[in-house]
This record gives C-alpha cells, structure tokens and sequence, in this order.
C-alpha cells in the first residue's frame, strides 16, 4: 500500500525528513496521489514520529486533519459573504476549524470528492475545507492541537511522551466525534470539549 507525501512548495526540509522515513514527496497542487496521502501545507512544524500513525488512521477514517485552535471557533473567523455561505450550510458556527497544513487523506471516492469542493471553493482555505466536510460528511478524524505542538497558541499544554514509542487512543467525545491522542492526555481533552459545548449551549 503505497504512502507519500504532497507539498506545493520546494522545501529540502521536508524531503529530506520525509526521505529519512521512507516517504516519496511530490510537488505540485494537492492531490492524492499515494493510496494513503499527506498533504503538507506551508510552514508546518510535521510531527515525523507521529506520521505513521496518522496513515494507520486512514484504514478507518477517508480523512484526518488536526483542530486549528481550540479557542478560535468558524464563528471568529468568517466574515461577509464567507459567513453567509458558510451559515447557510452549516448553520451555527460555533465548531473548530482544522488545520489543512496537515491533511491525511485515503484515495477512495468520498476523499477525491472532498479535496475537489475544497479545493473550488475559491474561499479562505479553513473555511473552505469546513465546507466541504459538512456538505460531504465524509469520515472525518479530528486529530487533537498535539499534532501541531511547535505552533500551540500559548495556553496550558497537556504533558507530553518524548519518546519515540507514542502509544494514541482513540477516544470518542460526542456522538460522530472522536478524537486520537495520549492516554494521559484524555481527561484534558475531554473537559475542552466539555468547555465547548457549554459555549454552544448544549450543557
């Protein structure tokens, strides 16, 4: 089963840790392009150790993109016509957006569709992206804010396993919504979520 990488830009960087893991990159528009694809967007800090089990995922899951921020909801970001189409879609706002930097996708046909209305939308990208998730409702992973450490915003941050052995959970906070992280790290994310849905109203 064949696994790669998608950049847009040249970055040795990533070639060169991608290589060390054994991963061909491609340059060019994302696309999938390897049965089990990640697409990496620009100024990402990649979690390389962690890669490989973002692939495993997608024996399960068509897709999987960490939150973008837990205190930055669609409802902060959308403005204008972007609110309009998005409200008219969604509905209420009040849900994470994800980080496209990030993006592991399955090549079945729910992902090329996904990639595709993302990708036309011609709006901001997070936005787009949400989107495109709540008209296709593929089968979406929300990877939690550890996959992106180096860029956290500056809050309280769960303690982490700097091993090389980093055993994830899967731990399902609300009826369709699961997230994957460290089992000392479940509680924590269980309370943010918590701490959202009381936002929403629902609590």
């Amino acid at each position: 089963m064949s696994r790669g990488v998608i950049i847009r830009e040249h970055d040795e960087a990533i070639q060169h840790a991608a290589k060390r893991h054994g991963l061909p990159v491609t340059l060019g528009e994302p696309s999938i392009a390897y049965e089990r694809t990640l697409l990496i967007g620009d100024g990402i800090a990649v979690p390389w150790e962690m890669v490989p089990r973002g692939f495993d995922f997608l024996d399960t899951w068509e897709a999987a993109a960490p939150i973008w921020a837990y205190e930055t909801l669609a409802a902060d970001v959308a403005r204008g016509s972007e609110r309009e189409r998005a409200e008219a879609l969604i509905g209420d706002l009040r849900v994470p957006l994800y980080s496209t930097e990030l993006l592991f996708l399955r090549r079945c046909e729910n992902s090329e569709r996904l990639l595709s209305l993302w990708r036309a939308d011609g709006g901001d990208e997070r936005l787009a992206f949400l989107r495109a998730l709540y008209e296709l409702k593929p089968l979406f992973l929300a990877l939690p804010r550890s996959w992106l450490a180096k860029r956290a915003a500056p809050v309280a941050q769960p303690r982490r396993n700097t091993g090389s052995n980093v055993r994830l959970v899967h731990v399902q906070i609300a009826p369709g919504r699961s997230v994957c992280c460290r089992p000392d790290e479940v509680e924590i994310y269980r309370q943010r979520y918590a701490q959202l849905a009381q936002r929403r109203g629902r609590c």
